[in-house]
């Protein structure tokens, strides 16, 4: 009776028909079922050679597949590979499948791809630069290690996790760029080559420790203000490293929680949009801000002087609290406050007796030291 129910269920699960083919030099695996081939092994005695370019699709016996893996391991240890160039199509990069590469100077990682498995690059030691795609969100354990011919890495903002030892033992590391919106503690050993640390405007926090054992950075380049851990830096870093600022940002770097470099320079460009205030008594100003923050501030030091308060053409009077104050969703370029003020001498702010300019300069004072 089990052997015969064992029988029934295995008539019932669908079949999957596979077969290996060569097409090109390039070895597939075919899945008959759903057309798709996955790139595997080699079988010739030196493995693949010279620039690589695999395609989106294939053709075997007048029927199409699509290319959409590297099986694990496919061209490991294949030492005279130069270049690889992987097609849109290819969703998954199976673990380790350039490992040991140690000619490969060049890849083309597609945009289709979302993690970097383990060991994918391991000990590829001539590969110099690498960017990594804006779909990748996770990078794993020792995917570049002993890279030791890895010069500069750019991280995009689609990135969340980078395992600890994903670029271990890459010493000739010199700069690694950022765009992702948090940085973690990714490199919790030594590293004695990165000279250059690029912290671009999508950027909104820094994990404890997260560059505390790279003592050897001589140049920061941050595009935007936010708190960070004072001790995210090593000690050498903060005394002996410059920080290169957006013009007219120093200030708020040095008064900012993190920042305390011994040596600041405003010349980047300004990465900072502006904020419209609008108000019926005093006309409009602009308040330079940053991106994709949020700021509280006081509208008016008395409710009776305020009748509405826009955000946006949104009324969001409602959403004053009792002392007064508004918080802001996440600011985007030309965002606008607009506050309506009932009739009378409420608008005076500064407590003059007058209604004027000088009541919307102390509007601008009240927001800035929130």
């Amino acid at each position: 009776m089990k052997k015969l129910c064992l029988l029934i269920l295995l008539a019932m699960m669908p079949f999957v028909s596979q077969a290996a083919v060569s097409i090109d030099g390039i070895c597939y695996t075919l899945n008959t079922s759903n057309h798709t081939a996955t790139v595997t092994g080699w079988d010739s005695d030196y493995g693949y050679l010279g620039d690589v370019v695999i395609p989106e699709e294939i053709i075997d016996n007048e029927e199409k597949y699509r290319v959409t893996s590297i099986g694990s391991l496919a061209f490991s240890s294949c030492k005279y590979l130069t270049s690889i160039t992987l097609p849109n199509s290819v969703k998954i990069v199976g673990e380790g499948a350039f490992s040991s590469c140690s000619s490969l100077t060049s890849v083309s990682i597609p945009n289709s791809l979302t993690i970097i498995d383990r060991e994918v690059f391991f000990g590829c030691s001539s590969l110099a630069h690498v960017t990594i795609p804006n779909s990748v969100t996770s990078i794993g354990e020792n995917a570049f290690c002993l890279c030791i011919g890895l010069k500069s890495v750019i991280i995009p903002n689609s990135v969340i996790s980078i395992n600890s030892t994903a670029f271990q033992s890459c010493d000739a590391i010199q700069r690694f760029e950022f765009h992702c919106r948090d940085i973690g503690s990714w490199f919790t050993w030594q590293k004695t080559s990165l000279r250059e640390l690029i912290l671009g405007k999508e950027v909104a926090s820094i994990a404890q420790d997260a560059f505390k054992y790279c003592k050897t950075i001589t140049t920061i380049k941050s595009y935007r203000t936010y708190s960070v851990p004072v001790d995210c830096f090593a000690a050498e870093t903060y005394s002996k490293a410059t920080l290169y600022v957006p013009t007219g940002s120093a200030r708020d770097y040095a008064y900012t929680a993190g920042w305390g470099f011994n040596k600041i320079i405003e010349n980047l460009p300004s990465e900072h949009i502006y904020l419209n205030i609008c108000d019926s008594q005093n006309g409009t100003s602009k308040l330079r801000v940053n991106p994709g923050e949020r700021y509280t501030f006081e509208i008016s030091p008395s409710s009776t002087q305020i009748e509405k308060v826009y955000f946006n053409d949104e009324d969001v009077t409602s959403q004053l609290d009792d002392k007064n104050t508004y918080t802001t969703p996440y600011i985007v370029k030309n965002s606008t406050i607009k506050i309506v003020y009932k009739d009378g001498k409420e608008g005076d702010l500064n407590g003059d007796g007058e209604v004027n300019v000088a009541d919307h300069v102390k509007l601008t004072e009240i927001i800035m030291n929130q």
